[in-house]
Parts: C-alpha cells; structure tokens; sequence
C-alpha cells in the first residue's frame, strides 16, 4: 500500500506562477464547453479505481476549473490547500488515503465540508516543458488505500489527458496558420492583381503543363478578346504565321525542361496589325523543386525593333557606298592610264599630248559626276537626254584618228536625273571594263552603242569588236556586275543580258519607258 501525502509547502503559490499561467493560457482551455474525449478518461478512471468521482482540473491563479467531471456537477472550486491546488506544487503524484486525518487537507472546504471527501488520489498534468497546469484526480466519500501499479494507471490517463491537450493545441496553431496563410495569400493574390493589372507590360501565368491560367488587361485590351477567348493556348492565334512553329517549339521545350522562357516575335492587335513583342516566362518552383505554375511577360518593342533595321539597313547602305566609292576610285586610276596611254599613241608632239591628256581627263571629270554614288549630289538636276548622256559618258575615250572607235546610234530621248545616274553609272562601268580588259584596251578595238524605244520598253545595247579574244562568261559576279544589276534592275525595274561572244561581249539592258522619266 502506499499513501505519499507529502507536507504542505509554505507558499500554494509556485516559484514559477508567472511561468506556469502563461502555459495555461497556451492551450486556451479554461471554460471551453465539455469534451467527449477528456469525460472518456474520466469515466475510465472512475472505472478503474472504482471511485464516485473522477476530475480533470486546470489550476487558475484564483480558482481551480474542471474540464471533466465525473461523479459530480460542480465546475470550478477555490483555490484552496489539501488537494488540486497542493497536487500542482511537485511532480509525485499527490496521494490521500483519508483525508481526514491530513492536517492540510482538513482545511479543505470538500473535506471539511458536506461533501466529505475522505480519499484523494492526484498525479500532475504536466506539460512538455515542465509546467504544472492542474491534476487528474480520482475521489472517495470513502478512505482507501492504493497501489503502485494503480498508480502508474493514473499516470498513464494523465498522459492521454496531455495528448489530448497537446493535439488540440497543434490542431489550433495549425488552423491558425492556416488561416493567416490564406489572408496571406489573399493580400499576395491582391497585391499581385494590383501590379499586373497596373504595368504597362502584358502580363500572364501558367500552369505547369503551360495552359495559361491568367492574362491581365493589356492582353485583352491589345487582342480585343475576353479571357476566354484566349486562354489555354488560345493565344497562339495572334502569333504571326511566320513565328508560331518556333514559339510552339520554345515554349514546349521550356515546359519540359523548367529552363526560362524568352523569344522575340508578332502579335496581332485587334486591328490586324502585327506588332513585335519580347515575351518571357520563369517557372516557380516548390520546395521539393517541382513547377508549380509558370510566370511570365510580354513587352511591345516594335519602335526598337524598327530603329534596329533602319540602323541596319542605314550600315548597308554605308558599307555598299564606301565599296562603290573605292570601287569608283581604282576605276578611275586604271582609266587615267588607259587616257594617257590613248593620248600618247596619237599625239605627235608633248605639247599635243598634254592638250589630248588635259581634254580627255576634263571629258572624265564629266562624266565622273555622272556616275557619282546615289545621293551624293541633286538627282533632280540631271535631266537631259540619252544621246547627250552616252557621248558625255564615252568621251573620254573617243580618238579623233579614229571615227569607228566609238559608233553611237539611237533617238535623243529625254531621260530623268534618277534614270541618267543609273544609266550613266551602267555606261561608265561598261567603258572602264572595255578599257581594263575588254575592246578599249587595244589600239584596233572599237565600241558600238544604239538605243531604241519600242512598245513602252527602251533597249541599250553596247557591243566590241577588235579586243582580246573572249574566253566565256567570268566564273563569279564582280562588284561591277553587282552595281550594273542593281541600278538596272533594282532602280529601272528593268533586266541585263550578257552574251560572252568570242569576237566580244554584247551587252543588252532593257527597262520600261516610263522609268526614263523618274
């Protein structure tokens, strides 16, 4: 048998009072409503230790309050010595085989009293942290005596009255972070509608298999749709035919391999038009490193994408004028030889060839501003006629020995500045070809030149005879061939023909006859 009724410390109050309320405040339990579970293990225990009176007690700073009890229907009692408020003050359990004969418990309004507590038997619930909240009791009208087996029944219920403490705490705390995590989430979704609806950019997020979840209002003010309309992959109706398969291919290869998203291409804007846009997407991930949803923006840089080309094309052009420039300038050194060597074979005297050289190279110097690169100087001055062009053109090779050096043939036909410096530039590459390689660079070699207007269309066509032997068509396309091409067929809409003769090149240039006058 064993009674441990141990004597009545001094104070009721514990050192750690302070300490010890704040942890009953921690499982917010004080006069909540009964509980099936915690009256289980109190019938349990009254059960067990065949006793009237089972209770679960919770020690206030002023009173004792009974979350369970059975046997009786009181609910709270004073925080008087002698038993649940003396239990709380050790760890043993707090055992009265009769009351009535404990000096302490005598003072006891439930053993002094009509209710006559005579057996008391009490083990502390006591908390993880080592705090004491209150007791579960076992009470007799009767004296008795107990084991310890019995009494580590008791304590083993004191343990489920614990769990069952500690559960609803965690259970509480979970519900509340919960909740505080959904107010979160409600003020992030909040403050993330606010942003996107806000930004200048259009904004959308998607769902890890790339079904778009979400657009805000820029996308659906540009489509002109609802949400929709364009949801999922709705979207990919207003890429440009010319981009959808590579952004299908980026954008399902971003869904496979959670690497970001980025592409530049062409939406279409409610009105048709095509504007260009940088669109990327980032993929949120978990903590476990899955994607959770996909995030994304795309931003209108059609203004930069066409300064871009612009710039671009601007850079061409430079590049294409320094190379005809360059090209331009060896043309005139090989053809101020081809000059002085012509006027050297007819000159009888130094005083005669210093006036043919001096003739010829201001003849050249004409003709040069002919063929000056475009927009170097006011096309629209150049008004004149074909005849007046191909003689201004030729001159500096003409030898007044010689009347068949240069045979011209053809109507004066009126022609425009943009169509004489096209023209002139064809005439002037042609000649210094002919000097360089062709007819012109031998004494017995000789040029015809006819033009005609027939049926809306003008034909040129240039033809030498007494020059090296033809050995075919070149194998690849100059610069000079490449600028021939361009000012006939890029600026006079019209064609070039070619025909490698072993005699000597003819060479046919056709174009409408209403370019002649642009």
């Amino acid at each position: 048998m064993v009674d441990v009724a141990l004597p009545e410390p001094a104070n009721l109050i514990p050192e750690n009072e302070a300490k010890r309320i704040e942890a009953v405040r921690r499982y917010d339990i004080l006069d909540t409503p009964p509980d099936g579970a915690f009256d289980r293990i109190t019938a349990i225990a009254a059960r067990l230790f065949d006793v009237p009176i089972s209770v679960i007690s919770i020690v206030d700073h002023d009173r004792i309050w009974f979350k369970s009890a059975h046997g009786i229907s009181t609910t709270e009692i004073g925080r008087d010595p002698g038993l649940c408020a003396s239990a709380i003050l050790r760890d043993e359990p707090h055992i009265l085989s009769d009351a009535k004969r404990d000096v302490y418990a005598l003072a006891n309004p439930l053993v002094a009293g009509e209710f006559g507590l005579r057996f008391y038997a009490g083990v502390p619930l006591r908390t993880h942290d080592g705090f004491n909240l209150g007791t579960l009791c076992v009470i007799d009208r009767e004296p008795r005596e107990i084991g310890q087996e019995e009494i580590a029944h008791l304590n083993d219920l004191a343990s489920l009255v614990m769990d069952q403490m500690e559960l609803r705490r965690s259970a509480r705390e979970a519900f509340a972070a919960k909740d505080a995590m959904l107010v979160n989430l409600r003020d992030s979704a909040g403050r993330f509608h606010f942003l996107a609806e806000s930004m200048p950019q259009k904004i959308f997020t998607a769902k890890p298999n790339g079904d778009v979840d979400y657009f805000n209002r820029q996308w659906t003010e540009f489509t002109g749709l609802s949400f929709e309309q364009i949801r999922d992959w709705g979207w990919l109706q207003f890429i440009h035919p010319d981009d959808v398969e590579e952004n299908i291919v980026r954008w399902k290869h971003s869904i496979e391999t959670g690497e970001d998203f980025e592409l530049e291409h062409r939406f279409r804007r409610y009105d048709g038009v095509y504007r260009w846009h940088l669109s990327r997407g980032h993929a949120m991930r978990d903590a476990a490193g899955n994607i959770s949803m996909w995030t994304g923006s795309n931003t209108e840089i059609h203004e930069q994408k066409e300064l871009a080309e612009t710039l671009r094309q601007r850079d061409e052009r430079q590049s294409l004028l320094l190379r005809e420039m360059n090209h331009r300038i060896k043309n005139l050194f090989t053809v101020t030889g081809s000059v002085v060597g012509l006027s050297a074979r007819s000159a009888g005297t130094p005083q005669e060839m210093a006036k043919a050289i001096r003739g010829r190279l201001e003849a050249l110097a004409r003709a040069h501003e002919l063929v000056l690169p475009t927009g170097a100087v006011n096309e629209s001055t150049r008004a004149t006629t074909i005849d007046a062009l191909v003689r201004a053109i030729c001159s500096p090779y003409l030898d007044l020995e010689r009347a068949d050096r240069f045979l011209f043939d053809g109507p004066p036909l009126p022609i425009g500045g943009q169509a004489a410096t096209s023209v002139a530039l064809v005439l002037h590459e042609l000649a210094t070809n002919a000097s360089k390689y062709g007819a012109l660079s031998s004494p017995s070699g000789r040029v015809a030149v006819d033009w005609s207007l027939n049926d809306g269309e003008f034909v040129l066509t240039w033809k030498e005879r007494g020059g090296p032997a033809v050995e075919g068509s070149p194998s690849g396309q100059g610069f000079g061939s490449l600028l021939v091409s361009r000012s006939v067929e890029g600026q006079l809409g019209g064609t070039t023909f070619y025909d490698w003769k072993p005699e000597g090149v003819i060479v046919r240039l056709s174009a409408p006859a209403e370019r002649l006058a642009e």
